[in-house]
């Protein structure tokens, strides 16, 4: 049975195990079923339905993070809900739910492949909270997305999903509890599946840093139990009451585009502007929708819904209101033939977020766009003269090492003394923290637009009148360098719905023209085998760049492998012209140097070291290597380029 199913058993499962309602309810009712559902008994959830036109229904499941409505209806007294799900193993199926509407009640069963279990939903009128965190293992970096619901500040229910993963706790399960007693945060989960586990949490939440931190104990039936600490934050809010008026605007929504009504474009706020795009280029798409196409079906299915900040959001991840959800709009062509794809809109796509956010109009929820009059672009954070290089001038992203094991999520950069920390782009500060790592260093962030942050890590003093609160326009100086230990950096970090991406990606012209400067001689301990300036966070270990030779002498092709992220130790392997391999051996790096150094050492078959200098250049190496004296200029050197 998959994980996370445990976490929608207990809601359809009727404690009284039968199929059939209370004689009071047995007349059917006209009811819709647009509301909030819910089992009385542990652990508790909700499901919020929208209703719409023809009877097709919109869902969210409140407190279970991993489970979404793909699909339901109400015919007659007939309902359908099918589910999916996606925890830290992958997708999975949940299971169809079939059932009959009797006033207040839904009575049927849900089959998920294990033959059908009785199940009654009931109207609930539990005004609930629900909050949006991510937990996160402190040293590996792996996380889970949890989901905690509220009624009346008490605890009410929940669960979680890994991001990916099911190293940390549990692929996915529920939470038995969240209780609060001042900062102090105590969790408790449980997981079924093939191996039971429990994970309990006890951490203090930081009111300045917006963070919660502290220890966990991860239990299993089938290993052994593991301890170690965790930092939380939360995304954002939402209320059940907010997330039916939001499944009520995708409803009409889609119900407008299917009736082909010039009122499709009223759901987006009247000012809509995203990143140049506005209502007016929306409407005319609308109308070339219409004018072309017969039988035009609209779907939608949400999957976060997030209304509100209150104030506990972690600055990294905190949102504006938005909904991540996939609306696929379909027509056949006037002139005949199949059903063409009109739309298939999908939220978590980088920077393609234009129907995301929410606002309120009129006293109602609408797509609001982010207000942009373009897409962003970053300067850098740095003058030009005003770097250094004491020791890697310009660390990439992506990088394993250096304590990121999990992969650097953003660029750092070297300063010169009494440097100014510049603005990469306009834009509102919402938190200035103390530095976790370096003592007297600061942490500031800028939001420059719905959904994305800019983060400036372990700066030295802010400049006079920065504040939480102050909008700066780019080149504006922040702050200062920060004095050395060893080095002058500043970590330069770009986040968009939470997740890092990499700044270099979405550079000014001006800025790019200062990175590609600051990049030409930069120097860094995994280079040989992660050279680019973005390299990919999500790779395994061992790890292998591969490069084949350009021009000069040397072998056809030579391969560098790092064997962990936690390590610097490598390994080489060099190949002749048939692609055989010939020599491996063991690799010492000395890139420190103004002319990089290596040692190639061989183990199979031995021999004399290869004494080695080097120059990479993003996907470019030139090496040269002698066995006997070691090359003083690359003027003999090779050339490879990255396979």
């Amino acid at each position: 049975m998959p994980s996370m199913l445990l976490c929608l058993l207990p809601l359809f499962m009727s404690q009284a195990g039968s199929a059939h309602p209370p004689a009071a309810a047995a007349s059917r009712s006209p009811l819709s079923l647009t509301g909030a559902w819910e089992l009385f008994s542990a652990p508790r959830e909700q499901l919020i339905l929208y209703q719409r036109a023809d009877g097709r229904l919109l869902g969210h499941m409140a407190g279970s993070p991993g489970l979404i409505l793909s699909a339901g209806s109400l015919f007659g007294s007939s309902v359908t809900l099918d589910f999916a799900g996606l925890d830290g193993g992958g997708a999975f199926d949940p299971g169809v739910f079939h059932g009959t509407l009797y006033g207040a009640l839904i009575s049927g069963t849900i089959d998920s492949g294990a033959g059908p279990q009785a199940a009654i939903l009931a109207r609930s009128y539990a005004p609930l909270v629900e909050e949006l965190w991510l937990i996160a293992e402190a040293n590996s970096g792996l996380s889970l997305h949890a989901s905690r619901l509220t009624s009346a500040g008490a605890f009410f229910g929940g669960a979680f999903v890994g991001e990916g993963q099911c190293d940390f706790i549990a692929c996915g399960g529920t939470l038995t509890d969240w209780s609060l007693s001042g900062a102090t945060h105590s969790i408790t989960t449980a997981s079924g599946g093939s191996c039971p586990s429990g994970g309990t949490f006890s951490g203090t939440f930081d009111s300045t840093s917006r963070q919660l931190e502290g220890s966990y104990n991860q239990s299993s039936t089938c290993g052994p139990d593991v301890a170690g600490r965790f930092l939380a934050g939360k995304l954002g809010i939402t209320t059940s009451v907010a997330t039916l008026e939001v499944l009520e605007l995708l409803g009409d929504f889609c119900d407008a585009l299917e009736a082909e009504s010039t009122s499709a474009v009223n759901h987006l706020h009247s000012a809509y502007l995203h990143d140049g795009m506005t209502r007016t280029d929306w409407a005319l798409r609308f109308a070339g929708w219409f004018s072309g196409y017969d039988s035009i079906t609209a779907n939608a299915i949400p999957r976060r819904i997030i209304t509100a900040d209150d104030g506990e959001s972690y600055p990294l991840l905190a949102t504006p209101p938005r909904i991540d959800w996939q609306l696929l709009v379909t027509g056949v062509p006037i002139a005949g033939g199949a059903a063409e794809v009109l739309l298939d809109y999908k939220s978590g796509t980088l920077f393609e977020d234009s129907l995301d956010f929410l606002g309120n109009e009129g006293g109602a929820w609408v797509i609001a766009g982010n207000f942009q009059s373009g897409p962003l672009a970053l300067g850098m954070p740095i003058a030009a003269g005003d770097s250094d290089l004491l020791v890697f001038g310009l660390w990439p992203f992506g990088v394993h090492g250096g304590g990121h094991p999990e992969g650097h999520p953003g660029i750092d950069i070297e300063y010169k003394a009494g440097a100014q920390v510049l603005a990469a782009c306009d834009g509102e500060v919402t938190s200035i923290a103390p530095n976790s790592h370096f003592s007297g260093r600061w942490d500031v962030i800028l939001v420059p637009r719905p959904g994305i942050v800019v983060q400036y890590d372990h700066m030295g003093a802010t400049a006079a009148g920065i504040a939480v609160g102050s909008v700066v326009v780019e080149g504006q100086a922040l702050g200062w360098a920060p004095a050395p230990s060893p080095h002058r950096t500043v970590h330069l970090g770009l986040r968009a719905a939470g997740q890092p991406i990499s700044p270099v990606d979405y550079l000014s012209p001006s800025g790019a023209v200062i990175h590609s400067a600051l990049w030409s001689t930069a120097r860094y301990m995994e280079e040989l085998v992660e050279p680019l300036s973005t390299n990919a966070i999500e790779v395994s270990f061992p790890l292998t760049a591969s490069r084949s030779l350009v021009s000069g002498s040397l072998p056809a092709r030579l391969e560098f492998t790092r064997s962990d992220a936690a390590s610097d130790l490598m390994t080489y392997t060099l190949f002749d012209a048939t692609d055989t391999a010939f020599e491996v051996g063991s690799v010492t790096f000395s890139p420190f140097k103004p002319l990089a150094e290596i040692d190639l050492v061989p183990i199979t078959p031995g021999a004399a070291t290869r004494l080695g200098v080097l120059d990479i250049q993003g996907s470019d190496l030139w090496i040269d290597w002698s066995r006997g004296t070691r090359p003083t200029s690359l003027a003999g050197a090779s050339h490879y380029s990255l396979d």
